[in-house]
């Protein structure tokens, strides 16, 4: 029983080890407010988000580098952002 416990910890340390989280914030282009309900999604992908209120928003995502942040607002012009241009290590801001 004892290492049914340490394979299944080991195997899910490993699954969760891979996954990225992106965190950003997405704003009015012109009046530099916070946009909420923004749709926010991986390109060609079924991982998907809407930013809150202050107009953040968080994917948990297995990094793909050639995978496409599209960001989407009622009114507004789509923003893609290629992930190869994206520092993993700040919070991304879109400007729509």
């Amino acid at each position: 029983m004892k290492y049914l416990v340490i394979l299944f910890l080991f195997f899910n340390s490993f699954i969760f080890a891979q996954q990225t989280v992106i965190m950003g914030k997405v704003i009015d282009a012109e009046t530099l407010k916070p946009l909420s309900n923004a749709n926010v999604f991986v390109q060609n992908n079924s991982i998907g988000s809407t930013t809150n209120s202050n107009g953040e928003f968080t994917l948990f995502i297995d990094i793909n580098k050639n995978d496409v942040l599209t960001v989407s607002f009622i009114g507004y012009s789509t923003a893609r952002v290629s992930l190869l241009k994206v520092d993993l290590n700040a919070q991304v801001l879109i400007k729509l």
